[in-house]
């Protein structure tokens, strides 16, 4: 299905956990997920309040036609869906951000309380965020699964100059990518940004006022198959949870550039893999033009990430997981 890396992994977790024999139903917030057989679309066109009162029938629909044994929610929208569900089952909420309300905080925490009453298990996909809104702390920790298929590890490269900036996710607020603006004035470096978000507009509109010279490409499944190896993919954010672009990059030995923030310096790269500021990330990428593989992760770090992240893995402690709450009803 399509989005960020919640859908993405949670599709490779349903895919494998199919494989070994259980049954794997997915509910969409995408219309054109729906022509997989498996998959439900409940919302069709934006999200107003009577898009989510026909998106909220369609799943109780669902829930007592199929009537699942246990039902996993992640993000603010499936969480809302399941707490007020009709149906009853064994829940399990997976936690993938520090903010996973946002700005909707008074809502969240209304949710999340309700969800605590009907006994739901919590999931955290990393230890180094508390799970918002709970007095507890979450010890259920399983982190995403990489997609080793599309994320390969590239080839130890010889000396390159960086010829572009990329970014690569949700063009929001939390993400930073007006950033990238920002370095590539002062780097004279094109943008190539993959994926689509609220600030699109805004930065079309900043770019062409500074004359810079960017593409945005929307949403792409795999957006490996569009880097190159001169580019240097840049990730800015604020405030990250699991990060899968981070992890999928460092498996692959990305050229890349992270902001200073402890969310990312989990990942123990090197310093030059760090910047604090527009102007460290200037000055880092200026004194590094002909030499981009100074950008690359240590093939050691990749190599231990990718057996951690292996989908073989991931399945198994999930599978634990559901055979515990099952076999606990």
């Amino acid at each position: 299905m399509r989005g960020g890396g919640a859908e993405k992994s949670m599709n490779l977790i349903g895919d494998e956990l199919s494989k070994r024999g259980w049954r794997v139903l997915f509910i969409s917030l995408d219309s054109s997920d729906s022509s997989s057989g498996n998959v439900y679309s409940v919302i069709t066109k934006r999200r107003s309040l009577i898009q989510i009162a026909i998106a909220y029938m369609k799943i109780q629909l669902i829930f007592f036609n199929v009537k699942p044994k246990v039902v996993i929610a992640n993000c603010a929208f499936p969480e809302l869906m399941t707490s007020i569900s009709v149906f009853r089952c064994a829940s399990i909420i997976v936690d993938h951000a520090p903010f996973p309300w946002g700005k909707r905080e008074v809502l969240g925490r209304f949710v999340r309380r309700i969800l605590i009453l009907r006994n739901s298990i919590w999931v955290s996909v990393s230890q180094h965020f508390s799970t918002w809104g709970l007095n507890k702390t979450v010890k259920r920790i399983i982190p995403n699964p990489v997609d080793f298929v599309n994320t390969l590890l590239v080839e130890s490269q010889n000396a390159k100059k960086i010829e572009r900036l990329v970014f690569i996710g949700r063009l929001s607020e939390e993400k930073n990518p007006k950033f990238l603006l920002e370095v590539s004035n002062d780097t004279d470096l094109p943008i190539l940004y993959i994926g689509s978000g609220k600030q699109e507009n805004e930065i079309t509109k900043i770019a062409r006022d500074l004359g810079l010279q960017i593409e945005i490409t929307g949403f792409v499944s795999n957006p490996w198959n569009l880097i190159n190896q001169r580019d240097l993919l840049l990730i800015p954010s604020f405030w990250e949870g699991d990060s899968l672009v981070a992890v999928e990059s460092i498996v692959r030995q990305q050229p890349m550039l992270l902001s200073d923030i402890p969310d990312f310096r989990r990942f123990n790269l090197e310093d030059v893999n760090y910047a604090k500021n527009q102007s460290e990330f200037v000055q880092k990428i200026k004194a590094n033009l002909n030499s981009l593989q100074v950008f690359s992760p240590a093939a050691k770090t990749a190599l231990k990430l990718q057996e951690e992240r292996s989908l073989s893995r991931i399945a198994d402690q999930w599978e634990q997981l559901l055979l515990s709450v099952l076999t606990s009803k």
